[in-house]
């Protein structure tokens, strides 16, 4: 896919909810993914969409909090993906919600809920990001299966404390080969609960 960057030293702070907004349209309909994320290793996301857009103009928002460290040097990104049909972009604005002294607060009590995010990108190819969050500390063990449930490849399996973590699988298993084009299920499993999701693998 394509990305195009927006590179002006953001300001992310942990805890606060922003509003991402712009316009666009494109030659042809398509969906386009705008995001949030660090400006190095680990490339880490903060927060994203997925979003249609068509060959009329149109206002797109969203809004994500942030959930990971503050990053004084973030940068805003749209992925156009493999398409050659031209898009247009303008207005582009993040903007800083309100934030409680409440809210500040528990933030320092680490997150309300456990949550495994979608990986990003998702389909994809080489590799791909899985975002989770655990609300207590705990033994924590992520791991890749089949759809017939072969585990693939476990990316995680220590204790972690409360907070948000991300890693990246590069599409191989436990022995280092590359696996074949399939969907593929990920689970996140702690002391107290489990969830897992799917994504697609895709040459």
């Amino acid at each position: 896919g394509w990305d195009v960057h927006l590179q002006q030293q953001v300001l992310i702070e942990n805890g606060v909810t922003y509003i991402f907004s712009f316009d666009a349209y494109a030659a042809s309909p398509r969906q386009i993914i705008p995001f949030v994320a660090m400006s190095g290793e680990p490339w880490t996301i903060y927060g994203y969409r997925e979003l249609m857009i068509t060959t009329s103009k149109q206002t797109c928002t969203y809004s994500f909090t942030m959930t990971y460290a503050t990053n004084p040097d973030a940068r805003l990104v749209f992925d156009v993906g493999n398409s050659t049909a031209d898009v247009y972009l303008d207005n582009i604005s993040l903007t800083r919600g309100a934030q409680s002294p409440v809210e500040k607060e528990t933030i320092h009590r680490g997150p309300k809920s456990f949550v495994l995010h979608q990986n990003y990108p998702n389909p994809f190819n080489p590799a791909t990001q899985i975002g989770y969050q655990i609300t207590d500390r705990s033994w924590v063990t992520l791991s890749i299966f089949t759809l017939h449930g072969q585990l693939v490849r476990t990316l995680v399996g220590e204790e972690q404390l409360a907070g948000s973590y991300s890693i990246d699988w590069d599409g191989r298993d436990q022995f280092g080969e590359k696996v074949p084009s399939a969907v593929y299920i990920y689970r996140l499993e702690t002391n107290t609960s489990v969830t897992s999701k799917k994504m697609i693998l895709m040459e």
